[in-house]
């Protein structure tokens, strides 16, 4: 990699997007977007994405796609969507809804030129209004 670029979200974004993956819900909505430009042939392109999640019911999702698809490194759950998942621990945890640290990362060969990265999230089953999900700070670095 010789190239790197990051983008950040500053303070805090509520997810009112539902993913529930039992019934098929593969909602996401938009939490982070850029743009690459490959000069080379081919390139590694490595996404490593870092936020603090605030999960309220259940889970959190994430997905980072390159022009609109999934990079390598998700887990495909049951509906067969690839995501990473920051999901609560216990019922106890779930009365606190203390935020915790999330992060992962991605990989996947890009052909020459210009490529849009996103990242798209949903949240757990039951969003309740006036304590929603959420996450704050988002960071995503591209290495390629």
């Amino acid at each position: 990699s010789t190239k790197v670029k990051a983008v950040s979200l500053p303070g805090t974004s509520y997810i009112s997007t539902i993913f529930n993956e039992a019934t098929a819900q593969l909602n996401f909505e938009p939490l982070l977007r850029t743009i690459i430009n490959v000069s080379t042939k081919k390139s590694c392109l490595i996404a490593h994405f870092s936020t603090q999640a605030r999960v309220t019911d259940n889970y959190i999702v994430f997905q980072v796609r390159v022009d609109g698809g999934p990079m390598e490194g998700h887990i495909v759950g049951v509906s067969g969507t690839p995501v990473v998942v920051s999901n609560i621990e216990d019922d106890a945890e779930q009365l606190t809804d203390f935020p915790r640290i999330f992060a992962h990362n991605f990989f996947l060969e890009v052909e020459h030129g210009e490529h849009i990265v996103d990242v798209i999230v949903g949240a757990g089953s039951n969003i309740i209004g006036g304590n929603q999900p959420s996450v704050s700070s988002p960071v995503l670095t591209l290495e390629y």
